[in-house]
């Protein structure tokens, strides 16, 4: 969902990729908390407003170090956006576990 949203708005929509990547990964992220509430974590101990708040805050920190990184990437390094893409999302994987695990769906 996150790869294909970006990938059409840089090259159907003509947005620039920084805009898009912000745009697909907050798209994808409320996504991911149905999912991760009903299918990956147990509710936490907080309520469904709090989890949720604290699931984008989490989210949001792990958006700025993404753009930060595809940044790098894409504008210093060089690199395809799609592969910069493809590497922000290893990263992010394992920051937004840590901190849905620790943090917002913790008991």
């Amino acid at each position: 969902m996150d790869v294909g949203l970006l990938t059409a708005l840089v090259e159907w929509a003509q947005w620039h990729y920084l805009a898009a990547t912000a745009i697909s990964f907050l798209c994808a992220n409320t996504f991911n908390y149905g999912i991760s509430r009903n299918w990956v974590f147990m509710a936490g101990k907080f309520r469904r407003g709090f989890e949720y708040t604290g699931f984008i805050v989490a989210s949001a920190l792990g958006l700025s170090i993404h753009q930060v990184v595809m940044l790098l990437l894409v504008d210093e390094g060089h690199f395809d956006y799609r592969l910069s893409k493809m590497i922000c999302i290893s990263i992010i994987a394992s920051w937004n576990f840590i901190t849905r695990k620790y943090l917002v769906f913790t008991r």
